[in-house]
């Protein structure tokens, strides 16, 4: 139970509000690392990444911060072993240990230490448990000596070894309970390969008995050392980070000390024996479950706490202790434990029923061989695999693809498998377990090339950007700055899908029509007409500096053919492609002198996603509105009732509003006022609070006055959820990419100061 702040990296705050430039970034740095262990509290690890990345470039970009570096490194390297991306964990660790050799002796141990303790955490999760024993034991064997040193001195320096020792003996309990498990499991395979063969049994059960008497005796110590440091008191602002810190220490020992238990209660025949285990199991966890705090913490505590009761439950009905009906009873209250509410829930203050993820979730945000072995579990217990994480909207298996875990993937997908079973009574179809892999694979791919390949060149642009000056000079190079910062964002998406990734096929690359053949053809071309052509740089563009003058227009709009014989999202009047050609002969307008007709080009679904195959055109379309330089919405009465035309506006008002490198107008009749509703129209209420519209002239229209003008598109807010779809089971498509458009979101920096 690994997924706590128990682990966490470091943060020193020594400086005070300042007045100064440096202090003031410096102010700037820590509240935005203060915001990623704030999201990292709630297991909201996307957001918390989110906010450390910010935090490394803000230390890349600023030479006055670059000696926080390796903090943030190591910040970033423990996000990524809470993800279960053990590998990159340890690069960015290594990175991190690298960077601290150079600062100067007292502060270089201590940071030494945290961040060794970190990959000894990374190196247990990995079963590399005679590498995780011998750095806790190293850190364990230092911290005695330490204390013993400052035994007399009243500040830090005791209070920070005290520390120390408390997660080296957790981590050394928990270490020799994991590889207790492994003995046994490693037992239990050679068994089923050679049955024959007698495997010295009595001895490999001594031993795994002996590791866990002695992961005990650790836990016992840390959660002696956890009460202590609890006991010392909050620094006269009430229940301070540090006794929480202590309070789940103490949590993550009951729970531990329950699983010791319960394997002592397995490895026993006598029934008093196992009865005495299983009570202490039962105990220990429901204490743990008091005490925890913290998404992941929670789900995890009550998983523990359900296992306990489950195997008292089944115990007691195999002895015919006790009659059926309370044996199924005690059963229910143990499985309510595995799901995302139960009757019994602690610490109300911290977390509602409805946030915390299924013990399921929980499990596979964090893949190792224990976590496994709890999976299988839970599928012999007819657990809910089916559920969501209420803070990111992932499921189990999405987790587990997304570590890369497969393992882990094929024991949910049999969870998967009994839970469709038993709800339709029918096995579930090859071809549905492959639409579910496909799902979590697309989601995958969302989440890396979102945060991992979109969001930092976003970044770059922003700092290239020269805002709060408005001088013709300054808004040209402005507008020459966004156009390469795009180039770079096209270029970076279509490496990306060159790569052998798994993204292959998943998405599209960037289509585009040139608005010379848009015009040209008389009406919205088909995909299948063949306008669409993959877009490439200009040649004249190869320089990574220059700039190849093209520009690419995205347009959302709605489709409004309802008449069957027509193979077009276009009326028979070809409304919408007049439209479109109107908007940008105005935006040419707009752009005289910058954006050439020659070197203009536009992406509309119908002719740029496949209309016969069109899985990875749909998956690209968000991916695709940032690559663009300009969004134009065709705007109508009931656009903004759409949950896909909703899912448009949010990418680009989020681009846009982070940004500054998109541009978002919105076509609209000539008269349209700021509510959003034509002159003479008496009946447009209190429409502008609705949907937000605020478009201008509310002139009359005369004879000379054009049908349509092109405006900037002002903010608006919407729930994505109320929004209509043609087909409801898009609907958890939409939700998803309104997540991850949250994501994509420049985070905000907390006003509070970090505890420090």
């Amino acid at each position: 139970m690994s997924k706590t702040s128990d682990d966490s990296a470091m943060s020193d705050n020594p400086y005070a509000r300042k007045s100064t430039p440096e202090q003031a970034l410096r102010r700037a740095f820590f509240d935005e690392q203060l915001n990623g262990r704030t999201h990292l509290d709630g297991s909201s690890f996307e957001y918390a990444l989110q906010a450390f990345t910010n935090c490394l470039h803000m230390c890349e970009t600023n030479p006055s911060l670059a000696d926080l570096k390796y903090e943030v490194l190591a910040n970033i390297g423990w996000v990524n072993r809470l993800m279960g991306r053990y590998t990159i964990a340890v690069q960015y660790l290594k990175e991190s240990l690298a960077l601290a050799d150079f600062l100067p002796g007292s502060t270089k141990d201590q940071k030494h230490i945290l961040i060794d303790a970190e990959l000894g955490t990374v190196y247990r999760l990995t079963d590399r448990h005679e590498e995780a024993r011998a750095t806790f034991s190293r850190l364990y064997t230092l911290a005695r000596k330490m204390m013993v040193e400052f035994a007399d001195d009243d500040g830090n320096a005791y209070y920070y070894w005290k520390r120390v020792l408390c997660r080296a003996a957790g981590n050394l309990g928990m270490t020799n309970y994991q590889r207790a498990l492994q003995i046994l499991v490693e037992a239990e395979d050679l068994e089923v390969a050679n049955p024959k063969s007698k495997t010295k049994e009595k001895e490999i059960k001594q031993k795994a008995m002996d590791l866990l008497l002695q992961a005990i005796s650790q836990l016992r110590e840390r959660l002696k050392f956890a009460e202590e440091i609890a006991d010392m008191g909050s620094d006269g602002h009430g229940e301070s980070s540090r006794d929480l810190q202590a309070i789940c220490w103490q949590c993550i020992a009951y729970s531990r000390l329950s699983l010791c238990h319960t394997a002592l209660a397995d490895l026993n025949t006598i029934t008093e024996i196992k009865k005495h285990h299983l009570k202490n199991a039962i105990d220990y966890a429901r204490k743990g479950v008091d005490l925890a705090w913290g998404k992941s913490v929670i789900s995890l505590s009550r998983f523990f706490y359900g296992r306990a009761l489950l195997r008292w439950s089944e115990m007691q009905a195999s002895l015919e202790e006790v009659d059926t009906e309370t044996a199924e009873k005690d059963k229910t209250l143990a499985l309510e434990q595995f799901g995302s509410k139960a009757k019994y829930l602690p610490r109300p203050e911290y977390i509602s029923p409805w946030e915390v993820a299924t013990a399921a979730i929980a499990l596979a945000m964090e893949p190792c061989t224990e976590h496994r072995e709890y999976l299988k579990e839970l599928v012999d217990a007819g657990a809910d695999f089916e559920a969501t994480d209420p803070s990111s909207g992932y499921t189990a298996l999405d987790y587990a693809i997304f570590s890369g875990d497969t393992e882990a993937e094929e024991i949910i997908l049999e969870g998967l498998r009994k839970q469709y079973r038993a709800r339709t009574g029918r096995n579930m179809s090859g071809k549905q377990v492959e639409n579910l892999k496909r799902e979590s694979r697309l989601r995958k791919g969302y989440r890396e090339i979102f945060q991992e390949i979109l969001r930092p060149e976003l970044m770059r642009g922003l700092e290239a950007v020269v805002r709060w000056k408005y001088d013709e000079e300054t808004l040209a190079k402005n507008r020459v700055v966004r156009r390469q910062a795009l180039r770079g964002l096209r270029k970076m998406y279509s490496r990306a899908l060159a790569e052998e990734n798994g993204m292959e096929g998943m998405f599209d690359p960037l289509k585009v029509i040139s608005y010379h053949d848009f015009v040209q053809f008389g009406r919205l071309p088909r995909s299948s007409d063949g306008l669409a052509r993959p877009f490439e740089a200009s040649s004249t563009g190869n320089d990574e500096g220059a700039d190849d003058g093209e520009f690419v227009v995205f347009f959302s709009y709605r489709w409004i053919n309802t008449d069957g014989s027509l193979d077009s999202p276009d009326d028979k009047d070809r409304t919408q492609y007049k439209r479109m050609v109107d908007a940008i002969e105005a935006y040419l307008e707009r752009q005289k002198g910058f954006v050439s007709r020659e070197k203009l080009f536009i992406w509309m679904d119908f002719a740029c996603v496949d209309q016969d195959n069109p899985a990875a055109g749909v998956a690209s379309l968000p991916l695709v509105i940032a690559q663009c330089d300009a969004v134009i919405t065709l705007h109508d009465e009931t656009y903004f009732d759409r949950a896909w035309c909703c899912v448009e506006a949010s990418m680009i008002q989020t681009l846009r509003t982070g940004y500054d490198l998109h541009e978002w107008l919105e076509q609209v009749p000539y008269g349209t006022k700021d509510d959003g509703s034509l002159d003479g129209d008496s009946d447009a209420g209190d429409k502008t609070k609705a949907d937000g519209i605020e478009l201008g002239s509310t002139e009359k229209k005369d004879d000379s006055a054009p049908e349509w003008i092109l405006r900037e598109r002002k903010y608006i807010s919407f729930r994505m959820v109320d929004k209509k779809l043609s087909y409801e089971t898009d609907r958890p498509k939409v939700l998803f990419l309104e997540r991850q458009t949250n994501l994509l979101e420049r985070a905000r920096r907390g006003n509070s100061e970090p505890d420090w």
